[in-house]
């Protein structure tokens, strides 16, 4: 819930503090990574929120079973926890996406000179009154934003359990 509180404002001050240095800090500071930075930080509330509600909906008993059967960490995830969240992964993906891509409390502070993000120069357009640049802007963010959701739909398709009533009688 902290993640969720925490304004953009505050973590592209905390960025600045943490990698303004000269050493191997000051690169990624001087890079465009900060905004990768900036935008994990952003999104990662939202995102831990999400899978931790998928993540709670796998029967426990499954769990219980793999490791009967044996099973590590890392075949628990692979074979029971992937397979359940696989949904919910594209749909973090998705909103993760749909989130950094209008974020601009954290990324105007920490953009690094000669870059520049949608939401930054979307907001730079505003501010000095280019309205019909804002309005270009503002389709081809809406328009990324439906690509991004037909993506997903056709990504995953409804599941369709199998229904033992509707299925062909066999050998006869």
């Amino acid at each position: 819930m902290l993640l969720l509180a925490t304004p953009g404002p505050l973590i592209g001050i905390a960025l600045i503090r943490l990698l303004n240095h000269p050493d191997l800090r000051g690169t990624i500071y001087d890079s465009p990574a900060i905004l990768v930075f900036a935008a994990w930080l952003q999104t990662l509330g939202p995102a831990l929120l999400i899978s931790s509600a998928a993540i709670w909906r796998i029967p426990q008993a499954l769990f219980e079973l793999a490791r009967i059967d044996g099973a590590d960490t890392a075949t628990l995830l692979r074979q029971i926890v992937w397979p359940h969240i696989r949904r919910a992964a594209a749909l973090i993906s998705l909103i993760a996406g749909l989130l950094t891509f209008g974020e601009a409390s954290a990324s105007v502070l920490v953009v690094p000179p000669g870059f520049s993000t949608a939401a930054v120069r979307l907001f730079t357009l505003l501010h000095y009154g280019i309205y019909r640049d804002v309005a270009v802007l503002s389709v081809c963010c809406a328009a990324v934003a439906f690509a991004g959701g037909l993506w997903l739909a056709w990504l995953l398709p409804p599941n369709r359990r199998r229904n033992p009533l509707h299925e062909p009688r066999r050998g006869s």
